[in-house]
């Protein structure tokens, strides 16, 4: 069995990143500084609170292109998203979908 390698950094409030052997993933960006490495990397955001997301995260595909973002259903119309992005999906509660070979499955906020 081929041994994984992660290493799981806190960003803030309920922010924080993920780092596998060939994947970084960050969950609810709201403030700091995150080192992007070369790496594919997934952004994920769970609901529209400041909190939660800050739009910064979409000046990061000026430095990694290939960014792929996985935004909450309620931040659709957001007139910070840049338009016409292949590389954002939206989710709704209690919906599954596969992002290359990610799956994520989403559950009810609160």
């Amino acid at each position: 069995m081929e041994r994984l390698n992660i290493g799981i950094t806190y960003l803030y409030h309920s922010g924080f990143s993920v780092e596998t052997d060939n994947r970084f993933l960050i969950f609810d960006f709201y403030q700091g500084h995150v080192n992007l490495p070369d790496k594919k990397t997934y952004i994920f955001v769970s609901h529209n609170h400041p909190d939660h997301y800050n739009p910064e995260i979409f000046e990061w595909q000026k430095k990694r292109p290939g960014i792929q973002y996985i935004l909450s259903y309620d931040i659709h119309g957001d007139p910070d998203i840049p338009p016409g992005k292949d590389n954002i999906t939206f989710i709704s509660p209690y919906e599954e979908k596969q992002i290359d070979d990610i799956k994520v499955k989403t559950h009810n906020s609160t």
